[in-house]
């Protein structure tokens, strides 16, 4: 217990550079009114919208609630998502003087409308994105790197978020190299592109992209250990750690036998949820071995109780201390499970938690 609270503690004082593409989150809530008249559509009756940090915004703030000093290097539109998102930001104790705000650019949206009866949880019904074009102009890349280059001095860690929208461009990773002090970990999560971003200290890709890097799909837990370590190789990582969804993360790393983890947590009230576990929250490259294994238990347990919410959030350690992660049948745990997983499919679960609680593997900072 007293093992799983130092971690969680150790992130106060650490100064992290976070550097991707901030994603408004946006939520809008309608209670079901009638069924229209013009098609075989629900009439929503707007009930509240929430406007939420996604993707390495999230990243940033979920650092920033664990009492981390967090630099966010990102662009932004000056559309509304983008000024609110900024104000977010702020809000959550984020230094946003690396955030460019441009009117070339839209802020990258993810709009979820969640519809639900009087009485009942909302359940998201579709979703409409907001995309912004992946290429930045030169001016702005110049502004970019000058901001990483400034922002990674004295830095304890460097975290590049990239969700193909611009900002994690693979040229930045020569600004990285060259800003970096020594012995810096720089911690990977490429949604499209890997590959494109070698020779760093971890990275997380899911199962699926796994697949898609090396050409073929592996079904059976054995050979894909062997891929991925195949793969570490390749791209001169000292670790990788695959998310699988349900059947939790499998971590590969130099020297060491591949470690499962499991993807199931009893959340207090045998509520067996599973996580989506993607994303930063799992990042695990220390060169002590006991180190991803708690943070990868820490990382299951908050993946678990977020799964069972909507969207992303941040993460506090009042969340992840050994009240709530050694002795995880504490009833606010069990709370949670059963006063938020009614109504929402597995699926749903999984896919909520894409971009949420992206810090609690950091503990090797």
């Amino acid at each position: 217990m007293n093992r799983l609270a130092r971690i969680v503690e150790s992130f106060s004082g650490k100064r992290i550079v976070v550097i991707g593409d901030a994603i408004a989150d946006q939520f809008i809530y309608g209670e079901i009114s009638r069924v229209s008249r013009e098609a075989p559509v629900f009439i929503l009756r707007h009930e509240h919208t929430e406007t939420t940090p996604g993707g390495a915004g999230n990243c940033a703030a979920n650092l920033a609630a664990l009492g981390a000093r967090v630099d966010l290097i990102s662009t932004l539109g000056s559309d509304e998502p983008g000024k609110i998102l900024y104000t977010k930001l702020r809000e959550a104790g984020v230094g946003c003087d690396g955030v460019s705000v441009t009117s070339e650019r839209r802020t990258p949206t993810k709009v979820r409308v969640l519809a639900g009866q009087i009485h009942s949880t909302r359940q998201q019904v579709i979703r409409i994105d907001y995309d912004s074009e992946p290429d930045l102009s030169a001016e702005l890349q110049e502004i970019l790197s000058t901001d990483i280059a400034k922002a990674l001095t004295g830095a304890d860690g460097v975290i590049i978020s990239d969700y193909n929208y611009g900002v994690a461009d693979p040229k930045i990773t020569e600004v990285v190299r060259k800003a970096v002090g020594p012995g810096v970990p720089v911690l990977v999560d490429s949604r499209f592109r890997l590959s494109s971003f070698s020779d760093f200290t971890s990275a997380t890709p899911n199962e699926d992209e796994v697949d898609q890097l090396l050409g073929i799909k592996h079904t059976d837990p054995l050979a894909l250990e062997s891929a991925v370590e195949g793969l570490r190789q390749r791209l001169g990582y000292k670790a990788l750690l695959v998310t699988r969804g349900g059947h939790g993360m499998t971590l590969i790393e130099a020297g060491n036998a591949p470690l499962r983890i499991d993807g199931q947590v009893d959340c207090g009230r045998n509520e067996f949820l599973k996580t989506g576990l993607r994303g930063f929250d799992r990042i695990a490259a220390d060169r002590q071995r006991q180190k991803p294994i708690f943070s990868g238990d820490i990382a299951r347990c908050r993946a678990s109780l977020v799964c069972s919410g909507v969207g992303g959030g941040d993460c506090h350690p009042g969340d992840h201390g050994a009240g709530r992660i050694v002795n995880d049948s504490e009833d606010r745990a069990g709370h949670v499970g059963s006063r938020r997983l009614g109504g929402h499919s597995e699926e749903n679960q999984q896919r909520r938690n894409g971009a949420c609680y992206k810090c609690v593997a950091y503990v090797h900072f």
